[in-house]
C-alpha cells in the first residue's frame, strides 16, 4: 500500500521533449569533445616519447661514433680485401662487443659513398656465420634520402621506420669527420627493430586513455543522473540537487591526477637532461683519457723510442718524467723483445749500461713467488726501462721481469707483434711478487724500427690501474662525487658487461641495470687497444635529492584546490539567474545615458544622424541637422531624399552609387562628399552607415551618421599645395631617392654611429628634426635598433654582428620599424662594407632602406599559400599510371595519386585525362602527346623511347603542382590499342634547387664582376665551350662570339702564339691544373689585356679528362703598375751611378789611403794616385788633424774591445783642401773593418762634398723660421733590442706650433709618449723604418688630439734622427671626403637599390645615357647592352599594349613638370614578363627645355602576383558558404565574411572589433574553451563543434577549424576560423533516427497487424455459420424448448466471440469500427459490472470520474476492450491484493507543453488513467511495452498481444497513450482521446428495432456470389427466409454467366469481397458494364487495410461486415435495394 500522501498526489508531468533532446545533444558534443581531447593528449604523449627516444639514440649514436679510430679505418679500402686486414677484423670485434650495451641495437655499422653516391658498407657488427653477410664493399642499394643527407650536409640525423631487405627498423645516422682535415671519414650507424620503438612509444599512452575512459564514466555517470532530474518525482527526493558540482569534483580529479601525471613526465625529463649533461662531462673526460693514452702519451713514447739511435735509462727517464704525472697510468716501460740467441748480449748490454748492476738478469717467478731465471723461450720479453709515480713492487713491474712467462701476455704480445697494432690485456690480477692485490691493465704499442741499427724491436708499455684510473675522474669535492657513481666496463661479444672498476656512491645499486641504455643510466662506449670498454654513470642519491619532483605535487595541489574552488562556484553560479537579470536592467539604464551622451557628442561635433528606407527616403533626422545644415528635422523626415542635399552637378552620380551600395546591402564607409545647406552653401560631410533589416530579415534602410568636415578639407587643400610647392623644389638627387622609395644611411662599426639620409626618416613618418642629436648620442642602437619591433630586434643585432664578422658579401635583412603613428612599417635593408686599398674591412658599411611592407604582405600571402600546398603535397611518392591515348583516359592510377593530387585513383580515372593538366596547358600538352603517337605510328619513334616532361597538374583543390613525367608508349596486344605508361614524380622541391642554383649563379656573376673575371671551360681541342658574360666587359667579346668558335691561343698576341698554343696544348693533355699565370690577350678593341689565369682538369665518372674550367682575372693594372716600378728602379740605379760621393779605406794604425775611388778628382782636383800616395793627414786642413787622430784612435779602441762594431758608423765633418781651389766642407760617414787577411784595423769611409749643404743650412735656418709648412726634427729612441720605442722632439718650427698649438718649450727634449698621452705606437714604427732604412716616407695623419688632418713628409736627417714637414690638409681633406662620401654615397644606393637607376634621352626609344647594375637583376641584360640602344632599346623591352600609354602619359608630365608615376610590364631577357613600377622626373635647362629623364624601375612581380592571388582568395572567401572569420592575437575580430553574417545575423559593422565571446551560446564550459586555446596558443589547429548563439537568440551548431597564423619572426598573429553551419545536418540525422525508429516499429505491427488480420477474417467466417444457423434453428423451434434456450445460449457465445475478431483487428488498427459518440464517463462506469467480474473481490477497484470530460467519438466495444485490457494487466502486476484507480479529465496541449513521448497536435484531450500500485517497471521494459507478442508475464500467462492492440485502437481513434512506472512504485497508463464537439456531427439517427422482424420482401432476386460453402448455404437461407429469390454461386465466374443469361431479372448482386480468381469489385464492375442498373451489396470478414486495397471501404454504404445476424441483413439488404 502507498503512504497516504502519496495517495492524493497529483500525477507528474514529464519534462518538455526539448529538454530531454538537448541533455542528448550535449552529452553527444562532449563525448565527441572528450574522445578527440583524450586522442590530442594520447598523441602528444607518443609524439613527445618519441622525440625523447630519438633524440636519446641520436645521443648514443653520437658517443659510439666518437670513439671510431679513424686511423685504423682508413687503412680500409671498402672492398672484400678488407676482410684480411687486421684492422678490419679488430673494428668489427669491437662493434659485434658494443653491441652488449643495449639488447635492442640490431646492427651498428659503418658506411662509406662512393663519387658516383653509391652507399657501401665499410664495417658492421653481425656475426660472422650469419647467412646473409654484408661483406665491406657492398653496395645499400636501399639507402634513403635521409642517409644521403647525412654524406651531404653532415648532420646527424634518426629516421624511420623505413624498411630494407632485412626488415623495418628505425635508424640514427652520425657523420664522423676527420678533424684535422675536416673530411666526413664515414657514417655510423645504429638500428632498432621498429615494433619494439612501436611498443615502447605506444605506452605513453596509456594514461591519457585512461584518463579519457574516466572522464567518459563520468560522463555518462552525469547524463544519467540528468536523466533522473528530469522524471517526475517527489521534490523532497529529487536526485542531483548538487550534480554540477559532483561532476565537477569527479572531473577535476581525473583531471588534476593526469596534469600530474604529464607534469611528472615533464619534471622527470628535464631531470634527466640534467643528469645526462652531468653524466656527459664525466664520461667525456674518460673517453679523452683513452684517446689521449692511445694518440698521445703512448704514442708519443714510441715515436721517441724510435726515432733514437740508441734509448739510455737516463735519456728513457728525462723523456718519461712528465708522463708520470698522467693519473691514469701508474708505470711506463720499455719492454722489448729478446730471442733466446741474444739473451746473454742483452744482459750484458744493461749490466755494461750501469742502470741495474752486475746483478741485471731477466727472470721470472716460481710457484713460490721466488725469482729464478727465466726460462728458455723463443723469445723473452723484459722490462727494461721502467718510469713509474708509484711503487714498482705494488705492482710487480720490476725491472727484468720476463712477460712472455704471463701467458695472456705472451699471446697479447705475439699477436701485437704479427699485427702491428696497439693493445691491451684483460684486467690482470696483481702479479707475482707484486705487494698489493691491485688489479692492471697493461697496454702495449709495437716498436719496429730498431733492426737495422742494432737495437732489438719490442714495445712501448703503459700500466692502468682501472680502480685508481677511475678514480682520477671523480669530482674535485665531496659534494661532486656523491652525484654521481662510475662503473667502467669491459664488453665482449656475447657475454654480459664485466665490471673491472667502479666508484661507489650513496643511493646507488650495485647491480647495473640490464639495459645499459637505461634512462637513468647513461654508456659511453670506448673503443682502444683493441678492447670494447664502456663508461656508464648512474645518478646518486644526493643527484636526486637535489634535483627532487615538487611540480607534481604542486600541480595536484593546486589541482585540488581549483578543483574544490570550482565547485563551489559552479554551485553558486546556478542561482545567479535574478542577478543577471538585475544586470540587464542595469545595463538598458546605461544604454539610455549612452544615447544620451552621443547626442551631446554629435552636437559638439557637427554630427547628423539619419536613417533612411529603401527609396532613400529620410524616416528620422537628428535635431543637429539644423545646426549643419540649416534644415530642422521635419523639413527632412518625409520630405526629402538623401541625394536632394547633393549638389546638382553630381547628384545622379551620388544616388546611382547610394542605391548600388543598398542592393549590395554594404556599409557605408565614410567616402567624403559635398552637400548643399539650405542656405545654399556648400560643405563637406564624411559619411557612414549601415543596413537596416526587418524581423524577417530584408532590408529596410540605412542608418548613418553625417560628420561635418569642411574645415578639415580646406586645411587638406593648402597642405596639397604646400606639398606641390615643396616637390618642385626638390633636386635631382632627392628625386632619385624619392623615385625609389629609399633612405639611405652610413654605419662606423668602430664608433658605432650612424648616418641617415632625411630620406630615412621619411619612410618611417618621421622628419630629421625628430631625431636631431649630439653626434656622440647618434648610435646605432637609438637611430635603428630602438625603432625595429622588439621580436625583430634581436635577429636584426645577430644579423648584423654576423655580417660585420664576415663582411665579404652584402648586407641583406628585412626587419619592422615602428612608424611615427605607431604602425609597424617591413623595412628592406641592404649595404655593404667599404674595403680600403688592400681590400681590407674599413668598419664603414653604407646602404639603404627601402619599405616594402606591402611586398611583405604579398610575400607572407605567398608563404601562407606555399605553405597550405607543402602541406597538400608532404611526403608524396611517385604515381604509376597507365593511359588510353586514343580515349584520353586513364586505365590506371595507382594509390599515390591521392598524396600527389588530392584525389582518389576512381576519381582521376573518371576524369579525362586532360583534366588533370593545368588548364591553361592542357590544349598544348595534348596536342604533343597526339603528335607524339603519330610520329610513333609512322615509325619515327622506337618502341622503346622513354620521355621526360615536366607538366603542371591540377590538384583537387584548384593548386597546380610541379610534376615530371616519365612515360612510353605500348601497344597493348590483347585489345590492340596504344597506351601510354609513365610515373610521375613532384618535382617541387628539385624547382627550388634549381632557383637556388640560379641564385648561386647570380652570386658568382657578381663576384666576377667584381673582381673582373672571366669563367670559362675548354674542351681537349683548347676550344671554348662555356663563357661567362664578363668576357664582353674585359676583352670586348660576347661569350656567343668565343663558345664554339675560338680557341683559348687566338687571344694571344701574335708573336707568342704559337709558343703559347703548344705549352697549352701541352698542359691541356697532361691535366695539370694551372695557378695565377700571367699571361697576354689581345682584345676585340686590339688593345692588349693582362690576365691571371687559373684552371683545373675537369674528369667524368670513369676518371678520364674532358676539358678544363678555370677563370681570367684582369691583373693589367697589376702588371702595368709592376714595370712603372721596374722603371723607377731602373732611374734610381742609374742616379746612384751617377752620384759624385768618394768612397776611400784608410790603415786605421798607419792613417794610410789603401783605396781611393775616382770620383775624388772631380771632388778634390786631384787624381786617386795622388791621393793615395801621402796619409789621411794630408787630405785635411791642419787644423782639423789632432781631432781626427784622436777620434779614430779612441773610437780604434772601443772597437778592438767589443764596444763598437763593422756596423757601427760615424759621421764626420771635415774640411778638405782642393788643388788649386778653395777648401770645401765634407761630410764623411765611417765604420771600422778588420781585414782577416792582413789582420790590419782598416777605416772604411765614403766622403760627400756638403759645401753647398752647409750654405743651405744657413739658408735653412732663415728658411726654418719663416716657412709655412710646420718642421719639426726628432730623435729615434730604441730600446735594448735595438728596435724603435718611441722619438724625441729635437726642433720645431714656429709654423709647427701654429699648427699644433704646442709650445717649442714643452716639447724640445721630451719624447712623444711625455707630450702626447694618445700616442699611436704604429707611428714609431713608421718613423723608425725612416731612420733604419733612410727611405721617405709621405703619408696623411688625422691628429686625434688636435682634430686636424696633415700630409707628413718624413725623411731620414742625420742617423737616428729624422725631420718631419707638416701641410694642414683639413678644409682640403674635408672637402675632398665630401666629395668621395658623396661618391660613395651616390655608388652605394645604386648598388643597393633593389632596381634600376636611370637616365635617357626623351625619344621614343628611350635612350639610355645611364644605367645601373640593377638593370641585369630587372631585365637580365647588362647595362652596356641598353646604354645608345648598343644591343637594344629600352622601349624594346615594354610590352606593346603599354609603349604609346607611356609615351603619352611621359609628355602630359614633362608639360606640367610634375613627377612620373606608372606600372606596366616588360619582357625580360630569359622570355619571362615582369611588372614594374617607374618613378621619375625630367631634367631641365636654364631655358626650360627637357634634357634628359632621370628615375627609377624596380621588379613589382611579386606584388602584383600577389596581388591576383589575394584578390582570387578573397572572392574565394567573400563567395564561400562556409563562415570564415580572422582575429587579431588576442581575440578581437578583424574580418567575417558574408557567409558568417548570413548564419550569425550580426552584420560587419556590429561584429567587427568585438570578441568572439559574443557568440557563446553557455552550453559549454570553461574547461572546454581553456583547452580549445590551449591548443591554438601551441600552435596546432583546432577542430571540433561548437554551439554558439544567433544575434536573435536562437541557437545553432557548428563544425569550426580554427588555426594559428603566424609572422615571419613565428609569433602567433592572428587565428583563422573556418565553420559550417551544421544545426539542420545534426536535426535532419535526429530525425532520421527517429523515422526510422518509428518505421521499424510500424512495420513490426504491420507484418504482425496482417497475421491477425487473416485470423480474424476466417474467425469471423466460421462465426458467421455459426450465427446463420444458429437464428435459422431458433426460428424453427419454439420457445418453450428447453433446445430453444441452448440455441440462444450458443448464440450469446458466438456474439460474444466476435469481440476476439475485434481485438484482433484492432491490433491491426485497421478493423471495421463503429464509432459513436459517447459520454466518456458513463461509457467507462458502465464497464465497472464486467471489470469486477475480470479483477477479482480482492483488488480495489476506485473509480474518479472528472468533471465536464465532455465527449468522445469511439467504437464502444473498443473502449470496453482498452479498459479491459489495461485493468487486466494492472490485475496481474498488483498480485493477490491492491487497488486499481480508473479516472478521467481535461488536459489541453499547447504547442510548447507537448507531452513528452506522446505525439499529438496541440488542442484539449479527454484523458483516461489507468493506475495501478504493483511492481511497477524497469525503464527498459517501458522501451518496448507496447511491442506486439512483449510480455514479462510466466509462459502461459500472456500472449503479448493486449497492450499491443491498446495502443493500436488508441492510434486508431486519433489519441495516444503515455506511460509512467518506476520499480516499486506502480504503475500508470494515461490515454488520450481527442474531445469531440457535439456541433461537429448531426443528431444520431434513432436506434433501429434490430429485434423487430424486417419489412416483407417484394421477392426480388439476389445472385449470391460467396467461395465459403458453409457462408454460401447460411447466407441463401436466411435470404430466402426473408422472402428473396436468391440464385447462388461460389464462382464469379458462374455469376458472370449466370447474370448473363438472366439478363435484367436480378435486382441485387450480394457478393464477397476476396475471392479466388476475380474479387467482388471486379465482379461488380464487369455486371455494371452490361446491366448498369443492377445494386450491389459486399461482405468480408477481412480488415480494413484489406478491403481498402481491393477497393471497398469499410463505412460504404454497400456493404456490411461479417459476422452479422439475420435481421442485420435484412435491414441493409433492404436499404441497398432501396437505393435508386
Amino acid at each position: 500500500m502507498r503512504p497516504p500522501c502519496q495517495k492524493q498526489a497529483a500525477p507528474k508531468r514529464r519534462p518538455p521533449f526539448w529538454r530531454e533532446v538537448l541533455v542528448r545533444w550535449k552529452l553527444g558534443v562532449a563525448v565527441v569533445a572528450l574522445l578527440a581531447l583524450g586522442a590530442m593528449l594520447a598523441g602528444w604523449s607518443i609524439r613527445r616519447e618519441d622525440r625523447r627516444m630519438r633524440e636519446e639514440f641520436l645521443e648514443q649514436a653520437r658517443r659510439m661514433a666518437q670513439t671510431i679510430p679513424l686511423d685504423r679505418l682508413k687503412v680500409l679500402n671498402g672492398n672484400r680485401d678488407d676482410e684480411q686486414k687486421p684492422e678490419y677484423r679488430r673494428l668489427k670485434s669491437q662493434l659485434m662487443a658494443a653491441q652488449q650495451i643495449d639488447p635492442d641495437w640490431e646492427w651498428i655499422y659503418l658506411m662509406g659513398r662512393r663519387g658516383n653516391g653509391v652507399v657501401y658498407f665499410q664495417v658492421d657488427s653481425e656475426d660472422y656465420d650469419v647467412s646473409d653477410p654484408s661483406p665491406p664493399g657492398q653496395f645499400y642499394t636501399e639507402a634513403s634520402p635521409a642517409l644521403h643527407g647525412v654524406f651531404d650536409t653532415r648532420i646527424a640525423t634518426t629516421e624511420g621506420p623505413t624498411q630494407d631487405r632485412w626488415g623495418t627498423w628505425v635508424s640514427a645516422f652520425v657523420p664522423v669527420i676527420d678533424s684535422k682535415t675536416d673530411q666526413l671519414v664515414t657514417v655510423a650507424g645504429i638500428d632498432v627493430e621498429a615494433r619494439h620503438w612501436r611498443a615502447q612509444v605506444l605506452r605513453a599512452g596509456i594514461v591519457p586513455a585512461l584518463a579519457t575512459l574516466a572522464l567518459l564514466v563520468i560522463l555518462l555517470a552525469g547524463y544519467r543522473l540528468e536523466r533522473r532530474r528530469m522524471q517526475p518525482a517527489d521534490p523532497r527526493r529529487r536526485p542531483g540537487r548538487y550534480l554540477e558540482a559532483g561532476l565537477t569534483i569527479c572531473t577535476g580529479l581525473v583531471l588534476t591526477l593526469t596534469m600530474g601525471w604529464v607534469s611528472e613526465r615533464i619534471e622527470t625529463y628535464h631531470r634527466r637532461e640534467a643528469f645526462a649533461a652531468l653524466a656527459e662531462i664525466k664520461s667525456e673526460r674518460i673517453l679523452d683519457a683513452f684517446m689521449s693514452l692511445r694518440h698521445s702519451e703512448l704514442e708519443g713514447l714510441a715515436r721517441f723510442i724510435e726515432g733514437s739511435e740508441t734509448v739510455t735509462v737516463q735519456e728513457f727517464r728525462r723523456y718519461a718524467r712528465h708522463l708520470t704525472y698522467v693519473p691514469e697510468v701508474v708505470a711506463w716501460a720499455w719492454v722489448p723483445a729478446v730471442e733466446t740467441a741474444d739473451r746473454s748480449a742483452f744482459e750484458e748490454s744493461i749490466r755494461a749500461g750501469g742502470w741495474q748492476g752486475p746483478e741485471y738478469r731477466i727472470w721470472e717467478t716460481d710457484g713460490a713467488g721466488q725469482r729464478i731465471p727465466a726460462a728458455d723461450r723463443p723469445v723473452h720479453y723484459p722490462i727494461c726501462f721502467v718510469e713509474s709515480a708509484a711503487a714498482l713492487s705494488k705492482y710487480g713491474l720490476t725491472p727484468g721481469r720476463d712477460l712472455a712467462a704471463v701467458a695472456a701476455v705472451r699471446d697479447l704480445l705475439e699477436t701485437a707483434e704479427q699485427e702491428g697494432l696497439i693493445c691491451a690485456t684483460d684486467v690482470l690480477p696483481s702479479l707475482p711478487g707484486a705487494s698489493s692485490q691491485q688489479t692492471q691493465i697493461l697496454v702495449f704499442r709495437p716498436v719496429r724500427k730498431f733492426a737495422n741499427r742494432g737495437m732489438p724491436k719490442g714495445f712501448a708499455m703503459a700500466a692502468v690501474d682501472p680502480q685508481a684510473f677511475l678514480r682520477s675522474f671523480l669530482g674535485e669535492t665531496p659534494e661532486e662525487n656523491r652525484q654521481v657513481a662510475l662503473d667502467l666496463l669491459l664488453l665482449r661479444p656475447g657475454e654480459a658487461p664485466r665490471s673491472i672498476a667502479a666508484s661507489a656512491a650513496k643511493g646507488v645499486p650495485g647491480q647495473l641495470p640490464a639495459r645499459l641504455t637505461d634512462p637513468w643510466t647513461l654508456t659511453r662506449p670506448i673503443l682502444a687497444f683493441g678492447k670494447t670498454y664502456a663508461v656508464a654513470v648512474r645518478p646518486a642519491e644526493a643527484f636526486l635529492a637535489q634535483h627532487s619532483n615538487h611540480l607534481g605535487w604542486m600541480v595536484l595541489l593546486a589541482g585540488l584546490s581549483i578543483t574544490l574552488a570550482g565547485a563551489v562556484v559552479i554551485n553558486f553560479n546556478v542561482h545567479r539567474r535574478e542577478d543577471l537579470a538585475r544586470m540587464l536592467d542595469e545595463q538598458r539604464r546605461k544604454l539610455a545615458e549612452s544615447a544620451h551622451h552621443f547626442s551631446l557628442l554629435a552636437r559638439q561635433n557637427r554630427i547628423v544622424t539619419w536613417e533612411t528606407d529603401v527609396d532613400g527616403l529620410y524616416v528620422d533626422v537628428g535635431d543637429t541637422a539644423e545646426e549643419v545644415l540649416g534644415y530642422r528635422p521635419e523639413e527632412l523626415i518625409g520630405q526629402k531624399h538623401f541625394y536632394d542635399l547633393y549638389p546638382e552637378e553630381g547628384r545622379e552620380a551620388y544616388k546611382a552609387s547610394g542605391f548600388a551600395l543598398a542592393a549590395r546591402n554594404e556599409s557605408i564607409q565614410a567616402p567624403t562628399c559635398p552637400l548643399v545647406t539650405k542656405a545654399g552653401e556648400t560643405i563637406w560631410v564624411s559619411t557612414a552607415g549601415i543596413p537596416l533589416r526587418d524581423a524577417q530579415g530584408r532590408p529596410r534602410g540605412y542608418w548613418g551618421t553625417e560628420t561635418d568636415i569642411t574645415e578639415r578639407k580646406r586645411n587638406e587643400e593648402r597642405m596639397a599645395r604646400l606639398l606641390e610647392e615643396n616637390q618642385v623644389a626638390a633636386n635631382r638627387y632627392a628625386a632619385l631617392i624619392k623615385a625609389s622609395n629609399t633612405g639611405a644611411w652610413e654605419y662606423n662599426h668602430a664608433t658605432k654611429r650612424i648616418w641617415c639620409s632625411p630620406e630615412y626618416f621619411g619612410l618611417l613618418g618621421y622628419e630629421a628634426s625628430d631625431f636631431e642629436l649630439p653626434p656622440e648620442r647618434r648610435t646605432i642602437d637609438a637611430l635603428w635598433l630602438d625603432l625595429i619591433h622588439p621580436g625583430d630586434r634581436e635577429a636584426a643585432r645577430r644579423y648584423l654582428a654576423a655580417y660585420l664578422e664576415a663582411p665579404r658579401r652584402f648586407f641583406d635583412h628585412r626587419f619592422r620599424m615602428r612608424r611615427k603613428d605607431g604602425a609597424w612599417a617591413w623595412i628592406w635593408s641592404r649595404g655593404q662594407m667599404l674595403f680600403d686599398a688592400a681590400d681590407q674591412p674599413t668598419a664603414i658599411m653604407v646602404g639603404t632602406h627601402i619599405d616594402v611592407t606591402e611586398s611583405m604582405r604579398a610575400e607572407e600571402s605567398l608563404r601562407e599559400n606555399e605553405q597550405k600546398y607543402r602541406m597538400l603535397t608532404e611526403n608524396m611518392k611517385d604515381v604509376v599510371w597507365v593511359a588510353d591515348v586514343e580515349a584520353g583516359r586513364f586505365l590506371y592510377v595507382s594509390p599515390s595519386v591521392e598524396t600527389l593530387r588530392g584525389l582518389t585513383p576512381a576519381e582521376v580515372m573518371a576524369q579525362p585525362m586532360a583534366a588533370s593538366f593545368a588548364p591553361d596547358q592542357r590544349a598544348e600538352i595534348m596536342e604533343r602527346v597526339r603528335a607524339t603517337v603519330a610520329e610513333y605510328r609512322a615509325g619515327r619513334v622506337p618502341a622503346n623511347a622513354f620521355f621526360t616532361q615536366e607538366i603542371p597538374q591540377l590538384h583537387r583543390d584548384g593548386s597546380v603542382v610541379d610534376t615530371e613525367t616519365i612515360c612510353h608508349l605500348w601497344e597493348n596486344e590483347r585489345t590492340g590499342r596504344l597506351e601510354l605508361h609513365g610515373s610521375t614524380r613532384d618535382v617541387t622541391e628539385r624547382k627550388r634547387a634549381e632557383k637556388a642554383l640560379a641564385a648561386a649563379a647570380e652570386r658568382f656573376d657578381r663576384l666576377a664582376q667584381q673582381n673582373r673575371a672571366i669563367a670559362w671551360e675548354l674542351d681537349l681541342a683548347g676550344i671554348y665551350t662555356s663563357v661567362s658574360g664578363m668576357s664582353e666587359s674585359i676583352i670586348g667579346y660576347r661569350p656567343e662570339e668565343m663558345v664554339g668558335r675560338m680557341h683559348f691561343y687566338d687571344l694571344c698576341p701574335e708573336p707568342d702564339r704559337e709558343e703559347f698554343k703548344r705549352l697549352g696544348l701541352d698542359l691541356l693533355r697532361r691535366g695539370e691544373p694551372v695557378a695565377d699565370q700571367i699571361n697576354a690577350m689581345v682584345a676585340k678593341s686590339g688593345e692588349t689585356v693582362w690576365v691571371a689565369s687559373t684552371g683545373i682538369p675537369i674528369r667524368d665518372a670513369q676518371g678520364r679528362l674532358t676539358g678544363y674550367w678555370g677563370t681570367d682575372i684582369d691583373v693589367t693594372a697589376r702588371v702595368r703598375a709592376e714595370e712603372a716600378l721596374r722603371e723607377s728602379e731602373r732611374k734610381y740605379r742609374m742616379l746612384t751611378e751617377s752620384m759624385k760621393d768618394v768612397v776611400w779605406i784608410v790603415d786605421a794604425e798607419t792613417l794610410r789611403f789603401i783605396y781611393v775611388s775616382p770620383s775624388v778628382e772631380a771632388l778634390r782636383g786631384y787624381a786617386a794616385e795622388e791621393v793615395m800616395a801621402g796619409t789621411l793627414s794630408d787630405s785635411l786642413i791642419p787644423g782639423q788633424i789632432d781631432h781626427v787622430k784622436q777620434m779614430i784612435h779612441k773610437h780604434a779602441a772601443e772597437f778592438r774591445r767589443g764596444e763598437i762594431t763593422t756596423r757601427t758608423f760615424f759621421t764626420l765633418e771635415l774640411r778638405q783642401p782642393r788643388k788649386n781651389a778653395p777648401p770645401i766642407v765634407t761630410e764623411a760617414i765611417v765604420r771600422f773593418w778588420r781585414n782577416e787577411q792582413t789582420g790590419h784595423l782598416e777605416l772604411h769611409g765614403v766622403t760627400r762634398d756638403i759645401t753647398e749643404r752647409k750654405r743651405a743650412e744657413e739658408d735653412y735656418r732663415t728658411l726654418f723660421q719663416n716657412m709655412l709648412e710646420g718642421f719639426a726634427l726628432h730623435e729615434i729612441v730604441c730600446g735594448a733590442d735595438g728596435e724603435a720605442t718611441d722619438y724625441r722632439f729635437l726642433a720645431v718650427n714656429p709654423a709647427f706650433e701654429r699648427m699644433t698649438g704646442l709650445k717649442a718649450a714643452d716639447l724640445i727634449g721630451k719624447t712623444a709618449r711625455e707630450t702626447m698621452p694618445e700616442f699611436e705606437p704604429k707611428w714609431v714604427e713608421a718613423y723608425g723604418n725612416v731612420v733604419r732604412t733612410g727611405l721617405p716616407a709621405f703619408f696623411e695623419n688625422f691628429a686625434a688630439p688636435l682634430g686636424r688632418h696633415f700630409e707628413v713628409a718624413a725623411f731620414r736627417s742625420a742617423p737616428g734622427q729624422f725631420a718631419c714637414i707638416f701641410t694642414d690638409v683639413t678644409e682640403r681633406k674635408l672637402a675632398a671626403d665630401e666629395l668621395r662620401e658623396s661618391r660613395r654615397r651616390y655608388v652605394s644606393l645604386l648598388a643597393n637599390l633593389p632596381g634600376m637607376a636611370y637616365r635617357c634621352k626623351n625619344d621614343r626609344s628611350w635612350t639610355m645615357e645611364f644605367v645601373s647594375q640593377g638593370c641585369l637583376d630587372l631585365t637580365g641584360y647588362a647595362p652596356e647592352d641598353l646604354i645608345e640602344n648598343r644591343t637594344l632599346s629600352f622601349n624594346d623591352l615594354i610590352l606593346p599594349p603599354y609603349r604609346e600609354f607611356l609615351w603619352e602619359k611621359w609628355q602630359d608630365i614633362l608639360q606640367k613638370r610634375g613627377t612620373f608615376e606608372a606600372e606596366y610590364e616588360i619582357a625580360a631577357r630569359d622570355g619571362g614578363v615582369k611588372w614594374v613600377w617607374e618613378q621619375g622626373e625630367g631634367v631641365y635647362d636654364e631655358q626650360g627645355r627637357v634634357v634628359a629623364l632621370e628615375g627609377f624601375i624596380a621588379d613589382v612581380t611579386a606584388r602584383k602576383l600577389a596581388e591576383a592571388e589575394r584578390e582570387r582568395l578573397i572572392r574565394a572567401i567573400e563567395q564561400s558558404g562556409e563562415m570564415i572569420l580572422i582575429t587579431d592575437a588576442g581575440g578581437a575580430i578583424l574580418y567575417v565574411n558574408p557567409a558568417f553574417t548570413r548564419v550569425t545575423g550580426y552584420s560587419r559593422a556590429e561584429i567587427l572589433g568585438q570578441s568572439p565571446r559574443l557568440l557563446q551560446s553557455g552550453l559549454h564550459d570553461p574547461a572546454f574553451y581553456r583547452e580549445m586555446w590551449k591548443t591554438l596558443e601551441a600552435g596546432q589547429t583546432w577542430e571540433g563543434q561548437i554551439v554558439n548563439k544567433r544575434k536573435d537568440g536562437t541557437r545553432f551548431t557548428e563544425q569550426a577549424a580554427i588555426s594559428p597564423v603566424r609572422d615571419a619572426a613565428g609569433h602567433i598573429v592572428n587565428f583563422v576560423a573556418v565553420q559550417r553551419d551544421i544545426t539542420q545536418q545534426l536535426r535532419a540525422e535526429e530525425e532520421k533516427d527517429a523515422l526510422q525508429t518509428q518505421l521499424a516499429h510500424a512495420q513490426k505491427l504491420e507484418s504482425i497487424g496482417r497475421l491477425a488480420g487473416g485470423v480474424a477474417h476466417d474467425f469471423n467466417n466460421m462465426l458467421q455459420a455459426i450465427l446463420g444457423y444458429v437464428e435459422i434453428a431458433i426460428e424453427q423451434v419454439p420457445p418453450d424448448q428447453p433446445l430453444h434456450a441452448d440455441l440462444q445460449e450458443i448464440q450469446k457465445a458466438a456474439t460474444r466471440s466476435t469481440a476476439l475478431t475485434r481485438q484482433l483487428q484492432a491490433f491491426a488498427r485497421k478493423q471495421v469500427a463503429s464509432p459513436k459518440v459517447l459520454d466518456l464517463n458513463e461509457a467507462v462506469e458502465g464497464t465497472f459490472g464486467m471489470l469486477r467480474r475480470l479483477i477479482g473481490e480482492d483488488v480495489q477497484l476506485v473509480w474518479k470520474p472528472g468533471r465536464s470530460v465532455g465527449l468522445v467519438k469511439i467504437d464502444p466495444s473498443q473502449l470496453d476492450l482498452i479498459v479491459a485490457n489495461l485493468c487486466i494487466n494492472a490485475r496481474d502486476a498488483i498480485g493477490p491484493a491492491g487497488r486499481i484507480t480508473i479516472e478521467t479529465s481535461l488536459e489541453t496541449i499547447t504547442p510548447r507543453a507537448t507531452v513528452p513521448a506522446v505525439d499529438l497536435a496541440p488542442g484539449t484531450y479527454a484523458r483516461l488513467s489507468v493506475q495501478d500500485d504493483g511492481s511497477g517497471m524497469k525503464p527498459d521494459v517501458v522501451e518496448h511495452i507496447f511491442e506486439p507478442f512483449f510480455t514479462t508475464k510466466p509462459v502461459g500467462k500472456g500472449t503479448g498481444l493486449g497492450l499491443s492492440t491498446v495502443y493500436g485502437t488508441v492510434k486508431q481513434n486519433g489519441g495516444g497513450i503515455r506511460v509512467e512506472s518506476q520499480p516499486g512504485q506502480g504503475s500508470t497508463f494515461k490515454i488520450y482521446l481527442p474531445r469531440h464537439d457535439p456541433k461537429d456531427s448531426p443528431p444520431p439517427p434513432p436506434p433501429a428495432a434490430e429485434t423487430a422482424d424486417p419489412i416483407a420482401a417484394r421477392h426480388e432476386t439476389i445472385l449470391l456470389v460467396e467461395d465459403e460453402d458453409v457462408i454460401l448455404r447460411t447466407t441463401k437461407r436466411i435470404l430466402e427466409s426473408l422472402g428473396y429469390r436468391v440464385i447462388a454461386t461460389d464462382s464469379p465466374q458462374d455469376a458472370l454467366r449466370i447474370a448473363a443469361e438472366r439478363q435484367g431479372q436480378i435486382d441485387l448482386l450480394l457478393t464477397d469481397v476476396i475471392m479466388s480468381g476475380m474479387n467482388g469489385p471486379e465482379l461488380v464492375r464487369h455486371l455494371q458494364g452490361t446491366q448498369p442498373a443492377i445494386r450491389h451489396l459486399f461482405m468480408s470478414g477481412y480488415t480494413a487495410n484489406l478491403l481498402e486495397e481491393q477497393g471497398v471501404k469499410e463505412n460504404h454504404a454497400h456493404f456490411i461486415q461479417k459476422p452479422f445476424s439475420r435481421n442485420a441483413l435484412a435491414h441493409k439488404v433492404k436499404a441497398t435495394l432501396a437505393l435508386s
